[in-house]
């Protein structure tokens, strides 16, 4: 018998279940706002480390854990549900033209999310493109000069259709694990511009724009520069969709499920 705990809170309670062997899904690196703030001691007892062996889920998570011991059994890649994220129009050949993009938040707020430089640029966009229309998924829009449509669901088959009327997908983030978002607007055949944190499989020109971190002026050059040629923006967008038929959900689940059958009767039940 295994155990798969997905995030930190669930770690105490995977502890608490006699099994053969307890298995972590690091999904997050170590967020550059703690580095050199908590002692090696203070990290393994807040992720639980020890009696767990852990599956990491991009390649730039390597170093995390090897600086704090995670017990590294395997590394997959996520899976996207491709029944719901899924191209809702006839893409490319007629999806409606213009110049839409949307921004997908957190829900809330949070200084990693890079909104400081997407806010601006998002400002310069509209000031260069009259005609923009911002779809706003999460917390409260700020004012700009255009059309903003602020959205509040999180159905996935809704977020889906988001996905596909738009022409631009911008994930800005300083931090990632390995963000689902990315996946799911290529599975929509979405063009997209992120900075590369997590995102093993993007390829810059290919697949995706990929801009530097905390940079607004990079943001308003890609997203320019695929508003400015259909053409390129169509051939991402496709690449995109080529690049998910690796990333379907039932690889990833099947992969996860490799690493466990391979290890989950090699350990005995931890002592409680």
């Amino acid at each position: 018998d295994a155990v798969l705990s997905t995030f930190v809170a669930t770690r105490p309670i995977a502890r608490q279940l006699n099994c053969g062997a307890r298995f972590g899904l690091v999904q997050s690196d170590e967020p550059e706002w703690v580095v050199g703030r908590t002692n090696y001691k203070q990290w393994r007892a807040a992720f639980e480390l020890d009696g767990f062996h852990d599956i990491i889920i991009a390649d730039h998570m390597r170093g995390f854990a090897a600086k704090y011991g995670m017990n590294i059994v395997g590394q997959v890649s996520l899976g996207v549900d491709q029944h719901i994220f899924c191209p809702k129009a006839d893409f490319p050949i007629n999806r409606t033209p213009g110049k839409r993009i949307l921004v997908v938040t957190k829900g809330v707020r949070v200084w990693y999310d890079g909104h400081d430089y997407l806010i601006p640029a998002l400002h310069e966009l509209a000031k260069r493109y009259p005609e923009l229309i911002i779809d706003w998924l999460g917390y409260p829009p700020p004012a700009f000069d255009c059309r903003v449509d602020h959205h509040q669901t999180w159905n996935p088959h809704e977020v889906a259709g988001l996905y596909s009327q738009a022409s631009v997908f911008v994930l800005p983030s300083l931090i990632e694990g390995s963000p689902c978002t990315v996946r799911e607007a290529m599975a929509c055949g979405t063009a997209v511009v992120t900075t590369p944190t997590g995102i093993d499989y993007g390829r810059d020109g290919e697949n995706c724009l990929l801009i530097p971190h905390r940079d607004t002026r990079a943001i308003v050059a890609a997203v320019s520069r695929l508003f400015d040629d259909d053409r390129e923006r169509e051939q991402i967008a496709l690449e995109g969709l080529r690049t998910m038929r690796e990333h379907a959900w039932a690889r990833f689940v099947g992969d996860v499920e490799r690493i466990v059958e391979r290890y989950a009767h090699q350990v005995p039940p931890l002592a409680e």
